[in-house]
């Protein structure tokens, strides 16, 4: 458990003050208990909160370093012509 705790506290310093204090709100609601992102804080919870705690330090980077960037992505694909419609098919089963 010490090692994703090191984890924790290492992908927490990544983020911005912003970003930890919502982290902190939410992950305190969603425990029940207040979050302290430091060693013996993170000593008072379980693996289960602690896995929950890592799990959602884990997407909030990896969305942060994937999301593309939306107004650089409409600028570069501002004249071209897109498609206006999505529609959807069937899907058969062609062993039947």
């Amino acid at each position: 458990m010490s090692e994703s705790v090191e984890i924790i506290i290492s992908q927490y310093e990544r983020l911005t003050d912003e970003e930890q204090q919502q982290l902190i709100s939410g992950l305190s609601r969603h425990l029940g208990k207040p979050l302290q992102i430091s060693t013996s804080g993170l000593s008072l919870y379980s693996e289960d909160e602690i896995k929950t705690i890592k799990n959602t330090l884990n997407g909030i980077i990896l969305t942060k370093e994937n999301v593309p960037n939306i107004h650089e992505a409409h600028k570069r694909l501002g004249g071209k012509d897109l498609p206006q419609k999505i529609s959807f098919g069937y899907v058969t089963d062609s062993e039947k």
